[in-house]
Protein backbone atom coordinates (compact mmCIF):
# COMPACT_ATOMS: atom_id res chain seq x y z
CA UNK A 1 0.00 0.00 0.00
CA UNK A 2 1.52 3.17 -1.26
CA UNK A 3 0.03 7.16 -0.23
CA UNK A 4 1.17 9.03 -3.17
CA UNK A 5 -0.73 12.35 -1.86
CA UNK A 6 -3.22 13.20 0.31
CA UNK A 7 -5.79 16.53 0.64
CA UNK A 8 -7.62 16.94 3.74
CA UNK A 9 -10.05 20.45 2.59
CA UNK A 10 -8.55 21.33 -0.33
CA UNK A 11 -11.06 24.48 -1.58
CA UNK A 12 -11.09 25.62 -4.98
CA UNK A 13 -12.97 28.28 -6.62
CA UNK A 14 -15.75 27.80 -9.27
CA UNK A 15 -13.47 28.32 -12.29
CA UNK A 16 -11.63 25.52 -10.99
CA UNK A 17 -12.03 22.15 -13.37
CA UNK A 18 -9.71 18.84 -13.35
CA UNK A 19 -9.29 17.40 -16.73
CA UNK A 20 -7.40 14.24 -16.87
CA UNK A 21 -8.36 11.98 -19.80
CA UNK A 22 -6.47 9.14 -19.04
CA UNK A 23 -6.43 9.21 -15.41
CA UNK A 24 -3.92 10.30 -12.57
CA UNK A 25 -1.20 7.15 -13.22
CA UNK A 26 -2.94 5.88 -9.69
CA UNK A 27 -6.09 4.80 -7.79
CA UNK A 28 -8.02 8.12 -6.14
CA UNK A 29 -10.16 8.42 -3.51
CA UNK A 30 -12.48 11.85 -3.92
CA UNK A 31 -14.59 13.06 -0.64
CA UNK A 32 -16.03 16.22 -1.97
CA UNK A 33 -17.97 18.07 0.83
CA UNK A 34 -19.59 20.18 -1.84
CA UNK A 35 -21.70 19.32 -4.88
CA UNK A 36 -19.80 18.42 -7.79
CA UNK A 37 -20.17 17.67 -11.52
CA UNK A 38 -18.48 14.69 -12.70
CA UNK A 39 -18.19 13.81 -16.52
CA UNK A 40 -18.10 10.23 -16.94
CA UNK A 41 -17.70 8.47 -21.12
CA UNK A 42 -21.98 8.63 -21.45
CA UNK A 43 -23.00 10.83 -18.60
CA UNK A 44 -22.72 14.04 -16.64
CA UNK A 45 -23.57 13.11 -12.64
CA UNK A 46 -24.29 15.71 -10.13
CA UNK A 47 -22.97 14.60 -6.39
CA UNK A 48 -24.23 15.65 -3.48
CA UNK A 49 -22.03 16.98 -0.98
CA UNK A 50 -20.80 14.45 1.31
CA UNK A 51 -20.26 12.00 -1.92
CA UNK A 52 -17.21 9.73 -2.57
CA UNK A 53 -16.28 8.41 -5.56
CA UNK A 54 -13.00 5.87 -6.49
CA UNK A 55 -11.14 6.42 -9.84
CA UNK A 56 -9.46 2.98 -11.26
CA UNK A 57 -6.12 3.51 -12.48
CA UNK A 58 -6.18 4.67 -15.87
CA UNK A 59 -10.06 5.88 -15.94
CA UNK A 60 -10.66 9.45 -16.96
CA UNK A 61 -10.77 12.25 -14.47
CA UNK A 62 -13.30 15.28 -15.52
CA UNK A 63 -14.82 17.08 -12.63
CA UNK A 64 -15.12 20.85 -11.10
CA UNK A 65 -17.65 22.69 -8.79
CA UNK A 66 -21.70 23.07 -9.22
CA UNK A 67 -21.06 25.50 -6.73
CA UNK A 68 -19.21 29.08 -6.00
CA UNK A 69 -16.79 26.38 -4.77
CA UNK A 70 -15.33 22.68 -4.31
CA UNK A 71 -14.35 21.59 -1.14
CA UNK A 72 -12.74 17.76 -0.87
CA UNK A 73 -10.07 15.55 0.66
CA UNK A 74 -8.56 12.95 -1.66
CA UNK A 75 -6.08 10.42 -1.46
CA UNK A 76 -3.96 9.04 -4.63
CA UNK A 77 -2.70 5.59 -4.01
CA UNK A 78 -1.05 2.63 -5.41
CA UNK A 79 -1.35 -1.10 -4.40
CA UNK A 80 -0.20 -3.97 -5.68
CA UNK A 81 0.41 -7.56 -5.18
CA UNK A 82 -1.81 -9.81 -2.34
CA UNK A 83 -3.64 -6.63 -1.33
CA UNK A 84 -5.32 -5.89 -4.21
CA UNK A 85 -7.66 -7.78 -4.90
CA UNK A 86 -8.90 -8.49 -1.61
CA UNK A 87 -9.02 -4.41 -0.64
CA UNK A 88 -10.73 -3.55 -4.22
CA UNK A 89 -12.71 -6.41 -4.76
CA UNK A 90 -16.55 -5.09 -4.82
CA UNK A 91 -15.54 -1.22 -5.55
CA UNK A 92 -17.66 0.11 -7.90
CA UNK A 93 -15.02 2.41 -9.46
CA UNK A 94 -15.97 5.97 -10.97
CA UNK A 95 -19.47 6.21 -9.36
CA UNK A 96 -19.89 8.74 -6.92
CA UNK A 97 -22.17 7.91 -4.15
CA UNK A 98 -23.57 10.11 -1.15
CA UNK A 99 -22.26 8.96 2.40
CA UNK A 100 -24.45 8.22 5.44
CA UNK A 101 -21.47 8.78 7.71
CA UNK A 102 -19.83 11.78 6.20
CA UNK A 103 -18.01 12.05 9.82
CA UNK A 104 -16.65 8.48 9.44
CA UNK A 105 -15.19 9.25 6.20
CA UNK A 106 -13.55 12.11 6.84
CA UNK A 107 -12.61 11.39 10.20
CA UNK A 108 -10.62 8.10 8.32
CA UNK A 109 -8.97 10.22 5.51
CA UNK A 110 -7.42 12.36 8.46
CA UNK A 111 -5.69 9.80 10.44
CA UNK A 112 -4.81 8.06 7.28
CA UNK A 113 -3.25 12.21 6.66
CA UNK A 114 -1.80 12.22 10.34
CA UNK A 115 -0.19 9.01 10.05
CA UNK A 116 1.76 9.43 6.27
CA UNK A 117 3.37 12.57 7.81
CA UNK A 118 4.37 10.67 10.54
CA UNK A 119 7.48 9.32 12.01
CA UNK A 120 6.11 6.23 13.14
CA UNK A 121 7.71 2.80 13.06
CA UNK A 122 4.93 1.27 12.45
CA UNK A 123 3.48 3.90 10.41
CA UNK A 124 2.97 1.04 7.20
CA UNK A 125 1.11 -1.33 9.37
CA UNK A 126 -0.97 1.43 10.33
CA UNK A 127 -1.90 3.04 6.94
CA UNK A 128 -2.86 -0.95 5.76
CA UNK A 129 -5.56 -0.97 8.57
CA UNK A 130 -6.58 2.68 8.33
CA UNK A 131 -6.95 2.31 4.67
CA UNK A 132 -8.56 -1.13 4.80
CA UNK A 133 -11.38 0.68 7.08
CA UNK A 134 -12.24 3.20 4.57
CA UNK A 135 -12.59 1.29 1.66
CA UNK A 136 -14.97 -1.25 3.54
CA UNK A 137 -16.60 2.09 4.56
CA UNK A 138 -16.76 3.22 1.07
CA UNK A 139 -18.27 -0.73 0.12
CA UNK A 140 -20.78 -0.09 2.37
CA UNK A 141 -22.65 2.76 1.08
CA UNK A 142 -23.13 1.39 -2.29
CA UNK A 143 -25.52 -1.70 -1.26
CA UNK A 144 -26.91 1.42 1.66
CA UNK A 145 -30.15 1.21 -0.56
CA UNK A 146 -30.46 -2.15 -0.74
CA UNK A 147 -29.51 -2.70 3.39
CA UNK A 148 -32.72 -3.28 5.59
CA UNK A 149 -35.21 -1.73 2.47
CA UNK A 150 -37.83 -4.66 3.67
CA UNK A 151 -37.75 -3.97 7.31
CA UNK A 152 -38.04 -0.36 6.07
CA UNK A 153 -40.77 -0.70 4.08
CA UNK A 154 -43.05 -2.56 5.86
CA UNK A 155 -41.94 0.23 9.04
CA UNK A 156 -43.32 2.94 6.81
CA UNK A 157 -46.15 0.76 6.14
CA UNK A 158 -47.07 0.33 9.95
CA UNK A 159 -46.39 3.87 10.65
CA UNK A 160 -49.47 4.98 8.10
CA UNK A 161 -51.70 2.40 8.86
CA UNK A 162 -51.29 2.78 12.77
CA UNK A 163 -50.27 6.87 12.87
CA UNK A 164 -51.83 7.22 16.25
CA UNK A 165 -48.92 4.96 18.34
CA UNK A 166 -46.82 7.06 20.06
CA UNK A 167 -43.79 6.55 17.54
CA UNK A 168 -40.05 7.53 18.61
CA UNK A 169 -37.11 7.62 16.43
CA UNK A 170 -35.61 4.79 20.01
CA UNK A 171 -38.61 2.61 18.85
CA UNK A 172 -38.88 3.00 15.29
CA UNK A 173 -34.33 2.32 14.84
CA UNK A 174 -35.42 -0.37 17.41
CA UNK A 175 -37.50 -2.44 14.77
CA UNK A 176 -35.13 -2.35 12.07
CA UNK A 177 -31.81 -3.24 14.34
CA UNK A 178 -30.25 -0.14 13.52
CA UNK A 179 -28.64 2.43 15.98
CA UNK A 180 -30.58 5.55 15.88
CA UNK A 181 -28.11 7.80 14.01
CA UNK A 182 -27.80 5.00 11.37
CA UNK A 183 -31.37 4.50 10.91
CA UNK A 184 -32.41 7.52 10.40
CA UNK A 185 -29.67 8.41 7.45
CA UNK A 186 -31.02 5.05 5.91
CA UNK A 187 -34.61 6.44 6.25
CA UNK A 188 -33.88 9.58 4.74
CA UNK A 189 -31.93 8.07 1.65
CA UNK A 190 -34.34 5.33 1.34
CA UNK A 191 -37.41 7.82 1.25
CA UNK A 192 -36.41 10.90 0.59
CA UNK A 193 -37.91 12.37 3.98
CA UNK A 194 -37.16 11.88 7.80
CA UNK A 195 -39.05 8.89 9.80
CA UNK A 196 -40.46 11.74 11.81
CA UNK A 197 -41.72 13.93 8.88
CA UNK A 198 -43.29 10.78 7.68
CA UNK A 199 -45.15 10.53 11.07
CA UNK A 200 -46.54 13.99 10.52
CA UNK A 201 -47.80 13.26 7.33
CA UNK A 202 -49.42 10.05 8.19
CA UNK A 203 -51.23 11.89 11.34
CA UNK A 204 -52.61 14.69 9.08
CA UNK A 205 -53.79 11.75 6.62
CA UNK A 206 -55.99 9.91 9.59
CA UNK A 207 -56.80 13.46 10.92
CA UNK A 208 -58.55 14.68 7.45
CA UNK A 209 -60.43 11.28 6.67
CA UNK A 210 -61.66 11.85 10.53
CA UNK A 211 -62.21 15.67 9.71
CA UNK A 212 -64.38 14.63 6.57
CA UNK A 213 -66.10 11.48 7.68
CA UNK A 214 -66.91 12.13 11.41
CA UNK A 215 -68.87 14.67 13.71
CA UNK A 216 -65.73 14.26 16.23
CA UNK A 217 -64.51 17.31 17.64
CA UNK A 218 -60.86 18.78 16.84
CA UNK A 219 -59.66 17.84 20.05
CA UNK A 220 -61.01 14.47 19.72
CA UNK A 221 -59.61 13.77 16.42
CA UNK A 222 -56.17 14.80 17.93
CA UNK A 223 -56.54 12.56 20.53
CA UNK A 224 -57.60 9.54 18.13
CA UNK A 225 -54.06 10.86 15.59
CA UNK A 226 -52.00 10.33 18.56
CA UNK A 227 -51.83 13.96 19.83
CA UNK A 228 -51.41 14.59 23.86
CA UNK A 229 -51.90 18.17 22.99
CA UNK A 230 -54.52 19.48 20.56
CA UNK A 231 -52.79 22.83 20.12
CA UNK A 232 -49.72 20.92 18.79
CA UNK A 233 -52.01 18.99 16.68
CA UNK A 234 -53.66 22.11 15.49
CA UNK A 235 -49.96 23.56 14.41
CA UNK A 236 -48.77 20.65 12.79
CA UNK A 237 -51.73 20.37 10.78
CA UNK A 238 -52.00 24.22 9.51
CA UNK A 239 -48.31 24.05 8.55
CA UNK A 240 -48.53 20.70 6.69
CA UNK A 241 -52.20 21.83 5.02
CA UNK A 242 -52.16 25.39 5.01
CA UNK A 243 -55.39 26.00 7.10
CA UNK A 244 -56.56 24.53 10.57
CA UNK A 245 -58.42 21.38 11.54
CA UNK A 246 -61.27 23.55 11.60
CA UNK A 247 -60.99 25.83 8.29
CA UNK A 248 -60.20 22.35 6.36
CA UNK A 249 -63.58 20.66 7.65
CA UNK A 250 -65.69 23.48 6.45
CA UNK A 251 -63.90 23.98 3.05
CA UNK A 252 -64.74 20.54 2.83
CA UNK A 253 -68.23 21.34 3.58
CA UNK A 254 -68.49 23.30 1.10
CA UNK A 255 -67.48 21.21 -1.71
CA UNK A 256 -69.81 18.39 -0.83
CA UNK A 257 -72.68 21.15 -1.11
CA UNK A 258 -71.31 22.82 -3.77
CA UNK A 259 -71.18 19.46 -6.24
CA UNK A 260 -74.38 18.14 -4.73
Amino acid sequence: MKINWVGLNFKHDKTFYVSRPSGSGDYVVIFVKTRTIFEFVSEVTIAEPNSVIVFDKGYKQHYYSAEDALVNDFIHFDISGKMEAPILSGILFNKPVQVLEPEVIGSLIQHIANENSSNSPHKTTTIDFLFGALINKIKDQYTIRNENIEGMNALRGEIYSNPHINWSIPQMALKCHLSKTYFQAVYKKTFGVTCMTDVISARCLLAKRLLLDTNYKVYQVAELCGYNNPVHFMRQFKEKNGVTPYEYRMEQIDIKQTYS
